[in-house]
């Protein structure tokens, strides 16, 4: 065994560099803090274990600056087929009735959602130090830092004969006896573990990771087929042998097939291969009388079924996990990797402030208050998605096809449901913390529109100071530039028909945001803290010279975040949180850099203002 006693300090290693890995980079690369991320493989891997991306993830994307390469390359995915042997039972499109621009599944291969993170990385001259993996990790209680050892092999790469190639098992293997490896020790403040299901982090500090191993045996497939079946939709057969398969499209025509093949024996050992052979004759014979040959195989193997959540998501306040390390789960619904993603949104810019000395440490444990109950809830959804498309029993088969072939006729006439939010990933909210702060005396909204939920998003339009109002709209999401950044939404309803109102709106908004940004600031030369100012009503004060001038000088001449008005004339984004366009009090709105609600009190005056500055120096420093 291979030693030496170099020693490096950082401020944050991150283990694993998959999509949750990188993201994680991209976003402490852009907050300024000092990290470096290491993959125990020394080539990026060319298997695709995640599909698609859903609405949520594209709403974080877009934030962030990088959603348009991801819908470059993928595919746009509303319609779903059930056929029953042989015959369609069921084309269903409902994402069309999601509260989102993105109202579809935007299928793309994780290989290229992997190079396009992975690209941006290398704009932001950051890289993967490839060959290295986590071996051992501590925290050191008395210096207050995780002490981590670090190795790569000296021949070949750091995969071990040991390992078992069955995708989804969950333990490491056992140590390769005579393989010899480089040591390294890394000190550093914060430890983030995105080393997959199998994590090593999760093994050596012994977090139980609570769950099950279903018994079903199944098949993943990659490949080019030949069929009569839609490649470019969502597609489910269930055929007359009582097995059933997805079909879900991948780049180049190629398509991903899950396959249910049984229940495992636990006589026979998985070789992780299955045979070419059987799996085209069971694919040929599932689909009958549809066609379905396959043509060629670029990945078949075996799959085991985890549904497990890890009892803690960090560690004495300075190691965490995010993505499969903590929760894996079925394939169905696409879950897995919009969730790790979303793990690594809402951890990273928490672990800058306090990295940065702007915020309390106590921050920290909000990322398992928010994100282990948001992980259990997509590990129940999944597992009832899986029981439903997957039934092991014949009446439950039955209770299937009956659904499939009525579902036609009794879905057009319901509304929308919450099952597509859920699985879109857009109804997911955070309980009430440090970080989400209800009024401590005004009445809390209802449950739509509290603190914790996502930021939701509607058209506006901007106002110009030559009295010209652009046609084109834009968004709201289109205002929230991050990350590490509070955006403060003022919903001025319709009081800015007073020139009182407006030109004391206008004074407090300025002292107040100048006030903050002077304060807490993690980027340099980037405010943390944006002002968005939103007025119903606006051609009737537009049409008002007095009030016209006031606005002028008040609010159209400043830059985006600086308190600048925007038309909202609809009063739709008004009513998307919970607030009246007529007589209403108005409302200050404090998203998180993350998106999601973190204060909210009515009213604009100071007295308001007052609130929110006490929400920020509830946990700001």
């Amino acid at each position: 065994m291979a030693q030496t006693n170099r020693v490096s300090d950082v401020d944050v290693l991150i283990a694993g560099a998959g999509p949750v890995g990188l993201l994680a980079s991209i976003l402490l690369t852009r907050m300024g803090i000092s990290h470096r991320l290491i993959e125990r493989e020394l080539n990026e891997s060319p298997l695709t274990r995640a599909l698609g991306l859903h609405a949520r993830t594209m709403e974080m994307f877009a934030i962030i600056g990088l959603l348009d390469q991801f819908l470059e390359a993928g595919d746009r995915v509303r319609e779903l087929n059930a056929y029953i042997h042989g015959k369609l039972a069921l084309q269903l499109t409902r994402l069309d009735k999601l509260e989102s621009t993105y109202n579809f599944a935007l299928f793309i291969d994780q290989v290229r959602t992997g190079k396009i993170l992975n690209d941006e990385l290398m704009r932001l001259n950051r890289k993967v130090e490839r060959g290295w993996e986590l071996h051992d990790t501590e925290v050191n209680d008395d210096q207050d830092v995780v002490v981590t050892k670090i190795r790569r092999a000296l021949d070949g790469n750091n995969t071990r004969t040991t390992e078992s190639k069955v995708t989804g098992w969950l333990e490491p293997g056992e140590e390769e006896e005579g393989k010899q490896y480089e040591y390294e020790t890394v000190r550093s403040k914060f430890l983030i573990a995105a080393d997959g299901g199998r994590s090593v982090v999760r093994h050596k500090l012994n977090i139980p990771f609570s769950g099950r191993t279903l018994t079903n045996r199944m098949i993943l497939y990659d490949g080019l087929v030949d069929t009569s079946v839609k490649l470019k939709q969502m597609n489910f057969i269930v055929g007359g042998n009582k097995r059933t398969f997805g079909v879900f499209p991948l780049s180049d025509n190629r398509v991903r097939v899950i396959f249910a093949d049984g229940l495992i024996d636990p006589s026979k050992p998985d070789t992780g291969v299955p045979s070419l052979e059987e799996f085209k004759r069971l694919a040929s014979e599932t689909a009958a009388p549809l066609k379905f040959d396959i043509k060629t195989v670029e990945w078949l193997t075996y799959y085991r079924v985890n549904e497990r959540v890890a009892d803690n998501f960090w560690h004495k306040g300075r190691i965490f996990l995010v993505g499969d390390a903590c929760h894996v789960h079925s394939p169905s619904g696409g879950q897995g990797l919009n969730t790790g993603l979303q793990d690594a949104f809402n951890l990273s810019w928490k672990i800058a402030l306090v990295t940065k000395g702007l915020a309390k440490p106590d921050i920290l444990a909000t990322y398992e208050h928010e994100r282990r109950p948001i992980a259990k809830s997509i590990v129940a959804l999944s597992a009832q998605t899986f029981q439903y498309m997957f039934p092991r029993t014949w009446f439950a088969r039955v209770v299937r096809d009956i659904v499939f072939r009525t579902a036609p006729h009794i879905i057009p006439l319901m509304p929308a449901t919450s099952n597509q939010s859920r699985v879109s990933m857009l109804s997911h909210r955070y309980h009430d913390n440090v970080l989400n702060q209800k009024h401590p005396t005004q009445t809390a909204p209802s449950e739509d529109f509290t603190v914790g939920t996502r930021a939701r998003d509607g058209p506006l339009r901007t106002l110009t100071a030559d009295d010209r109002e652009e046609q084109k709209t834009f968004k709201l999401h289109d205002l929230l530039g991050g990350p590490g950044v509070f955006h403060i939404v003022v919903f001025a309803a319709d009081k800015l028909q007073n020139v009182k109102v407006a030109k004391q709106l206008s004074h407090d908004a300025a002292v107040y945001l100048s006030r903050w940004r002077k304060r807490w600031q993690l980027v340099p030369h980037k405010p943390m803290f944006q002002m968005h100012i939103l007025a119903a009503k606006t051609d009737s004060l537009m049409a008002d010279d007095m009030i016209k001038d006031c606005l002028r000088q008040s609010f159209l001449n400043k830059q985006k975040g600086d308190a600048r008005l925007y038309a909202d004339n609809d009063g739709l984004v008004h009513s998307r949180y919970g607030l009246s366009t007529s007589l209403g009090a108005g409302a200050i709105v404090v998203l998180r850099p993350d998106s999601y609600i973190g204060f909210r009190v009515l009213g604009t005056t100071n007295m308001a203002f007052d609130d929110v500055e006490a929400y920020f120096t509830s946990f700001l420093i």
